[in-house]
């Protein structure tokens, strides 16, 4: 994993895990992953590849 996927996934682990998955905003999970709102959607798209038709 890159430097950036894992400072995202550790700042998302800690904001899902102190405040549950419905309860963080999305400027919540960015602060807590400490990266831009651009940033967070590139390495966090709305839905998995799986789930659009090719």
């Amino acid at each position: 994993m890159t430097d950036t996927k894992s400072k995202i996934a550790a700042g998302l682990e800690r904001a899902f895990a102190t405040r549950g998955f419905a309860d963080p905003s999305v400027e919540d999970l960015r602060d807590a992953a400490g990266v831009s709102l651009r940033t967070l959607y590139k390495y966090t798209p709305l839905a998995p590849k799986w789930y659009w038709p090719r």
